[in-house]
């Protein structure tokens, strides 16, 4: 992981991945979460043990899970991360650590929920699950998100057009630069398959729902390009995420519409990887 930490650990880089996120997206993120603690432990509405949140970023997602929990933490590699999210209000119950996920700051035994969200891809995933192991109460579990675009629905005066086709063609190219630039974004954009294939865990689950969001095209462009590996792409039309909103204003005759006028309901694909100890 602590060979991508650039990739977040620069401030305005760690400013811009925060401010970036889609309205709603967190709470939705979380909700998948919480949906599966409820399938797989039971859990009710009633506060919920321990939570140790890897990869937490500026804790847009750990706040919103901390409040379903006892006691919550969120662990980061990125200080610059960290600073961003002691600076936001957010429940009593909540403390921010920097950490790296193959050597957690955290004693044996004493969580009852692991969680990484879009986080697991930058891990070296044998030692993080041997730390999973050793912080998990006998009976806890680790629940990994991540999400994958799968469809855009641009609405019109009076249509709205399905890019899919756009969508898979954005993703192929994005999959197959990721590859060749041995990235971890090649992780997700397989939903992390080859991740759980490769795990030693016995009874591990891959739970697959979808999750969708509203906005405007250029919310939509900026949260993507957020992203690092995008970043790192540059801005220009080779992106394959600039290459695809330009094909979607030229395929809904939107190219004079401003990209804020322009509102897209986002789905994307989502795959949690549930471990229980």
């Amino acid at each position: 992981m602590s060979e991508f930490v650039s990739d977040f650990d620069a401030v305005d880089t760690a400013k811009v991945y925060s401010t970036s996120r889609l309205s709603g997206i967190a709470d939705q993120q979380s909700q998948v979460i919480k949906d599966l603690l409820k399938r797989f432990k039971n859990v009710d509405d009633a506060l919920y043990g321990s939570l140790l949140d890897i990869g937490c970023g500026a804790g847009n997602v750990t706040r919103i899970l901390a409040t379903f929990f006892e006691e919550s933490i969120g662990v980061d590699i990125s200080g610059s991360q960290i600073s961003l999210a002691r600076n936001v209000a957010g429940p009593h119950r909540i403390t921010f650590k920097a950490g790296v996920a193959e050597s957690l700051p955290v004693a044996d035994g004493t969580i009852d929920v692991v969680t990484a969200v879009l986080a697991l891809h930058f891990i070296k995933c044998d030692e993080f699950l041997i730390e999973c192991a050793r912080v998990l109460k006998p009976g806890g579990i680790a629940l990994f998100y991540v999400e994958l675009l799968s469809r855009v629905l641009v609405r019109g005066s009076d249509t709205i057009t399905d890019t899919a086709p756009l969508v898979n063609q954005m993703n192929d190219k994005l999959s197959e630069l990721a590859k060749r630039l041995k990235h971890p974004q090649r992780h997700v954009l397989d939903c992390y398959e080859a991740l759980y294939n490769d795990m030693k865990w016995p009874g591990k689950q891959r739970v697959e729902t979808e999750i969708e969001n509203t906005s405007s095209l250029a919310d939509f462009r900026r949260y993507c390009l957020s992203v690092p590996f995008c970043r790192r792409l540059g801005n220009t039309e080779e992106n394959p995420v600039i290459e695809f909103v330009e094909s979607v204003k030229r395929l809904c005759s939107m190219e004079n519409t401003k990209e804020e006028d322009i509102e897209v309901r986002v789905r994307y694909r989502a795959v949690t990887i549930v471990l229980l100890k």
